[in-house]
């Protein structure tokens, strides 16, 4: 990076990014939270109340596929017209797909027209996220001092175990005020409309933050790529494909955890949904510190160290986690969710840095939001269905352990195999011709 005299401080850059993704998490664990306690009635009542629940969660699922074709989209706009510009968009859709889903009229209102224009939100929502975290994180890093950037762009990965902390606990207080009647009737719409508020703070911040310096030498070296897509896939799809397998390990480590791990150990175990709530809590805690934690770290150990540590820890840990989760002791029970949210954190907090290391600023933006979403798709998007038909055929968890091992393995090869690019400044002419360059703080 390049200094820059409008640089601003790191306590503005922290707060740009951590409130947009703590925003966009909020509203898809809010999502997932509503999804699964009222959507079914109030989106899908003429359905058996199990397919009703499968229908609305065929949210999360549109919102994931979305989430390249944002990172895409917004990757292009980002590189071509502007970080700071592009961020302002992401954060202002997912505003409206935010207030619409709190606000959208129920299937005895309007009929079918409800639950497709709630899949429609989820898709503006979906396209949003794809452009906003890779966003907030090359913002952060291309403003950063030297020698911060693992720290600072920890801040806006903290957003993911943050969000749910709030949507949680949110739900939480909504459904502890309020009788199950008026939940259903009109209290589940509260946490959306929260988030809408939370949007607006996050975009008068971002009104504060100036472009990138890396972004205007770009602009005034003329070197910018007509099509940042298509570079990037000419240049740099090995690193792309590498950075989608970095992140697999730990979307499998945590939805093994927060997801299959609750259901398992509500239906097979016998656990009380709140006490697994608590576990759950604290998992996400253990998280959020670990990210920063890890981040700072990086800095000093460099990037791949850290992230080793992590799969490593994933690949001793899982085992573990299972046989506590199995033993029947809560105590036990939130030992493990404590370990895999350690885990976890040390896979995610250098991995925002990391990215932005193995990409020239021409198709950084791109690159990056591709990176993470297409490493969500893989790791994230239908790791609990897989998980769950493993667990039908075994019959046991052992499978799922094993799964979450492989990906540590995979993860950690393609960590080692990521390298940096050699344009890391826009001024800097490219002299990629392949996808590999230098090696990334290893």
């Amino acid at each position: 990076m390049t200094a820059s005299s409008q640089a601003p401080s790191n306590r503005t850059l922290i707060a740009s990014s951590l409130t947009g993704t703590t925003v966009e998490y909020f509203d898809f664990f809010a999502y997932a939270t509503a999804a699964s306690l009222v959507f079914n009635k109030v989106f899908f009542p003429d359905h058996d109340p199990l397919v009703g629940t499968i229908l609305a969660f065929g949210g999360i699922a549109v919102g994931f596929v979305a989430r390249p074709f944002g990172a895409a989209l917004f990757g292009h706009f980002g590189d071509r017209v502007g970080r700071k510009s592009a961020l302002f968009v992401t954060l202002s859709i997912m505003g409206i797909g935010t207030c619409g889903i709190g606000l959208v009229p129920s299937y005895d209102q309007i009929g079918v027209w409800a639950p497709i224009l709630l899949m429609v939100l989820r898709l503006l929502q979906g396209l949003a996220l794809g452009g906003e975290w890779g966003g907030a994180v090359l913002v952060t890093h291309e403003h950063a001092e030297p020698g911060k950037e693992g720290r600072l762009t920890s801040f806006p990965s903290a957003g993911m175990p943050l969000g749910l902390i709030l949507s949680t606990l949110c739900f939480l207080g909504m459904s502890a005020m309020i009788s199950d009647a008026a939940f259903e009737s009109w209290g589940w719409r509260v946490p959306f409309i929260v988030g809408v508020a939370l949007v607006g703070i996050g975009l008068f911040i971002r009104s504060k933050i100036p472009e990138t310096q890396d972004m205007i030498e770009l602009k005034e070296s003329d070197d910018q790529a007509k099509v940042p897509l298509a570079m990037l896939f000419r240049t740099r799809a090995v690193s792309l494909l590498l950075c989608a397998l970095a992140f697999l390990a730990q979307g499998f480590y945590f939805y093994a955890a927060y997801s299959f791990g609750v259901a398992y150990g509500m239906e097979s175990v016998g656990y009380s949904y709140n006490s697994l709530l608590v576990a759950t809590l604290l998992f996400s805690f253990m998280y959020l510190v670990t990210i920063l934690l890890s981040g700072r770290l990086s800095d000093r150990l460099g990037r791949k160290r850290v992230m080793y540590f992590g799969y490593a820890a994933t690949f001793v840990t899982v085992i573990p986690f299972f046989a506590l989760l199995s033993s029947g002791s809560m105590a036990l029970v939130v030992l493990a969710f404590a370990m895999a949210g350690i885990s976890s954190g040390f896979m995610y907090g250098p991995y925002a840095a990391l990215l932005c290391e193995a990409f020239e600023a021409r198709v950084r933006y791109t690159g990056i939001s591709l990176g993470l979403t297409l490493g969500g798709v893989l790791g994230s998007a239908f790791s609990p269905m897989l998980f769950t038909e493993f667990f039908r055929l075994a019959n046991s968890w052992i499978p799922v352990a094993a799964l979450v091992m492989a990906s540590a393995i995979i993860s950690t090869v393609a960590v080692a195999a990521l390298k940096k690019a050699n344009g890391i400044t826009s001024a800097a002419p490219s002299s990629l011709d392949g996808a590999l360059g230098t090696t990334v703080h290893s």
